[in-house]
């Protein structure tokens, strides 16, 4: 499946978020606002500093997380990054990768960086309860990478994209401040 390419860019409200977190604003009219808990990157690039949160980095718009489409990158206990996806519906399973015993959900998605894209499988991490901003529940997938080349390759790409597509998600990632967060993210992972 060819996903769409983006005929008109998104605008990026000033990111409540960091409102909350007491960051200075307006974020839309700053390349980076950074507090000792947070650091946000062109308004939707969020960067957690709490030790608790592994140096998560989350592309967040109110529009998003009203419809429980959410992308972040993670940095896992053995020093790796891994990629997430969330999504206001389960996605369908892919044929013969049905679960059984302790075998996982698997889906599978597109995803489009500018024009070029790949399809990789999706384990299922579970369902979220969001009382605040959605107000239901979403479900989370981390990307299977075939290899650590191919998951340093599509970061790479990420870093140099200007916009990114998931299948299954109506919005797109606004990939402004991906190339800055991304490489600072790299210090938290290792």
């Amino acid at each position: 499946m060819r996903l769409a390419p983006l005929s008109t860019p998104l605008t990026r409200p000033a990111l409540g978020l960091a409102m909350l977190l007491g960051l200075a604003l307006p974020a839309t009219a700053q390349q980076t606002v950074e507090n000792e808990i947070a650091k946000v990157f062109n308004g939707s690039w969020f960067q957690s500093k709490e030790a608790d949160k592994n140096g998560l980095l989350s592309y967040l718009t109110q529009e998003r997380a009203a419809k429980g489409e959410y992308f972040s990158i993670r940095c896992e206990p053995n020093g790796t990054r891994s990629v997430r996806v969330s999504f206001p519906e389960k996605l369908p399973a892919v044929e013969g990768r049905t679960p059984r015993g302790d075998k996982p959900y698997v889906a599978r998605a597109v995803f489009q960086i500018d024009d070029l894209q790949g399809a990789y499988l999706l384990d299922y991490t579970g369902p979220t309860e969001d009382t605040q901003i959605l107000k239901g529940t979403f479900h989370s997938y981390r990307v299977q990478f075939p290899s650590a080349k191919a998951e340093s390759d599509f970061l790479t790409v990420l870093r140099r994209g200007n916009w990114l597509n998931i299948q299954g998600q109506s919005l797109p990632v606004d990939l402004t401040g991906a190339g800055a967060a991304i490489g600072e993210q790299a210090g938290y992972c290792g």
